[in-house]
């Protein structure tokens, strides 16, 4: 056993620790020169690194160039990829061209501003006297532009080379700016009158826009959606229009969202939109303390309108073409009252 019970060695005597210090220093000393001899190497690969190229020249001359794997190149005349003299060859001439050379603040596509103006010779002969100007006023998005387009429908449907009641129309360029159209209106009486219509945008940020058409313009239209009713900005063009004095007209547009959308039966539709005309009623009180008057289908001061359908009418309007039908029918005999000699109802 070469242990006691207690972990001692008790074995055979072993070499001692100078003959391992011995055998170190012969490792040591091989490996030296084993070193030696590479950096021997090294160093003649270095010299023929450092002795470069010899190149003859034409008339004897010897040059010597330097290894291309020990010169030194700037970083400007390094060459990552190959010129284009290199690929496609001398006989081919190349261009570059430098990349956005354009200046950023003109745009690669112009925008077209076009505008679109008829001239009727109508509208020409006009005075102060025949001429009005109404400024169309709204919320956002209840369908200002879409009205003064349907306004101005009928015009268009005239012969445009013959000049005839074309309106005098300039496209605009840009929604969230009012623009102007003028046409030939006439009145109950037929007498004619050149009308400009003043289309103001609806967001409350551009209300200044409004504001200065109210002041410039004979009259207002207040266009409202029957659906959503008095808005923000419609309280604010209905302060503007009582503050310049000018007489206001309801138009209550969208009216077949009550049927198509929301499917109100008859009754609900009327009510909807008697509540609407009690509430433009009921701020423009509010606001002017009773100068004002007051909002009435009955009157003429409320258009019903669906300009997504093309339709407007008012009460007196409404009631002259159902009249008509009912004086038509009456002629060939086929009145729903009964007989043509039958008296039309006074009340209804």
């Amino acid at each position: 056993e070469l242990y006691d019970e207690f972990g001692n060695y008790i074995g055979p005597d072993l070499e001692s620790s100078e003959d391992e210090d011995e055998g170190d220093d012969d490792l040591n000393a091989a490996e030296d020169e084993a070193s030696d001899v590479s950096g021997d190497d090294d160093d003649d690969d270095d010299a023929e690194q450092q002795q470069g190229q010899l190149v003859v020249a034409q008339d004897g001359t010897t040059t010597t160039t330097a290894n291309p794997q020990s010169a030194i190149v700037l970083h400007e005349d390094k060459e990552h990829y190959p010129s284009a003299d290199q690929v496609f060859g001398d006989d081919v001439r190349t261009a570059v061209l430098d990349e956005d050379a354009m200046e950023i603040e003109q745009p690669l596509v112009q925008p077209l501003n076009t505008k679109t103006i008829f001239k009727s010779h109508s509208a020409a002969n006009e005075t102060t006297q025949t001429r009005r100007g109404i400024c169309v006023v709204g919320h956002f998005h209840h369908g200002k532009t879409s009205f003064v387009d349907l306004c101005l429908e009928p015009s268009f449907r005239q012969d445009h080379n013959s000049n005839n009641n074309a309106p005098n129309r300039t496209e605009p360029s840009n929604e969230l700016r009012q623009h102007t159209a003028t046409s030939l209106f006439a009145d109950a009486r037929g007498k004619n009158y050149a009308l400009t219509l003043l289309d103001c945008p609806g967001h409350a940020q551009f209300h200044d826009e409004s504001v200065a058409a109210v002041s410039a313009t004979d009259g207002a239209l207040l266009v409202v959606d029957v659906v959503e009713g008095v808005m923000l900005h419609t309280e604010m063009v209905i302060r503007a229009v009582v503050q310049a004095g000018v007489p206001i007209v309801l138009v209550l547009n969208k009216v077949d969202r009550l049927l198509c959308e929301c499917k109100l039966p008859p009754n609900d539709a009327y009510y909807k939109l008697q509540h609407c005309v009690d509430s433009v009623n009921e701020l423009v009180q509010q606001v002017s303390q009773g100068r004002y008057p007051k909002l009435n289908p009955a009157a003429g001061n409320v258009v019903f309108a669906s300009a997504l359908h093309g339709w407007m009418f008012t009460l007196e309007s409404f009631a002259n073409v159902y009249l008509e039908q009912q004086q038509q029918d009456a002629l060939v005999g086929r009145s729903v009252f009964g007989s043509p000699n039958q008296n039309l109802p006074q009340d209804g």
